[in-house]
């Protein structure tokens, strides 16, 4: 690893010319962000650091990464997420033999489970750059921050998407504080999520950050200063979560929520539509939430 290189780039990340593109590659990405890990990328020892991506939906960034870099790239996805007609995988395949990509390797499984045995994918080669867009609730967030550290080399760089999200901000801050030898190198947030754009203002988060990042570094001489990520001082989501994993339907959470959004202002015919969803949804709910000790861990009916 380049640190000297490395701190040069992310000091001046919006300048990072894109090194390649393809119109075909599909994802959801801004430009500056894969400009800057194809330039990241550059700084590595391809004969002893490896690039590492986790989440990896359609391909375009690990495909834009792997394709400037002489060394090894993997990529971490079971394909739960986005690919309700599981064509991703293939997909993927399909770009990198258009190519000529033969570096990247795609990880088909589990994100937790890979990261407990990341060697036995990789030979134990280290990783130099790390891309983190995978699960983005709270505990997924932190326990890949945790789990990926063995497997980082010195100096290793490591770049969060979607930190436009308070968890996920959240989580890289408290992963910050547990481990002082990793600092915030940079930051970088859009004014809204995508979904909640205009057309004219989601192109602009295409052309650049999209939905915010986190630059993280391993700072081995210890001589970057120390910097606290954007987060609320308010925890009360957090001590929420114990409401919703502690509820007898928690896995209907998702569902309940569409209800709230309704509300105000009320829209009664959405309201309705949105109730039948979430009835439906009860009907069905997971065994797993129902299981052996669901007596001692739920509240009782009084209390829902």
């Amino acid at each position: 690893m380049n640190t000297d290189k490395v701190r040069s780039i992310i000091q001046s990340p919006d300048s990072q010319e894109y090194l390649f593109t393809d119109p075909l590659l599909t994802g959801f990405s801004g430009k500056k962000i894969i400009a800057l890990l194809q330039n990241l990328v550059g700084c590595l020892d391809p004969q002893k650091e490896a690039y590492l991506e986790i989440g990896v939906f359609q391909g375009m960034s690990l495909i834009s990464v792997s394709k400037v870099f002489n060394g090894k790239a993997y990529g971490i996805d079971n394909f739960s997420q986005f690919d309700p007609e599981r064509k991703n995988y293939n997909l993927i395949k399909e770009h990198c033999l258009r190519l000529g990509i033969e570096n990247a390797n795609l990880i088909n499984c589990d994100m937790e489970a890979a990261l407990k045995n990341l060697q036995d994918y990789t030979g134990g080669i280290k990783a130099g750059l790390c891309f983190i867009d995978g699960p983005h609730d709270y505990r997924s967030q932190l326990m890949c921050l945790l789990l990926v550290k063995p497997y980082l080399s010195e100096n290793a760089v490591i770049v969060i998407d979607d930190s436009n999200y308070r968890h996920v901000r959240q989580a890289n801050d408290d992963f910050l504080s547990a481990d002082p030898s990793f600092k915030l190198a940079f930051e970088r947030y859009t004014g809204a999520h995508p979904h909640n754009m205009t057309p004219e203002a989601k192109e602009e988060a295409r052309e650049g950050w999209w939905n915010g990042i986190n630059v993280l570094i391993h700072d081995n001489l210890n001589d970057l200063p120390v910097r606290k990520i954007s987060t609320n001082e308010s925890k009360i989501l957090y001590y929420n979560d114990h409401h919703v994993h502690s509820s007898r339907y928690a896995d209907c959470a998702p569902e309940a929520m569409t209800v709230t959004h309704v509300l105000k202002p009320l829209r009664p015919l959405k309201l309705l539509a949105r109730l039948i969803n979430l009835y439906r949804k009860i009907r069905r709910s997971d065994p797993l939430f129902h299981g052996k000790f669901r007596h001692l861990n739920t509240y009782s009916d009084d209390l829902v």
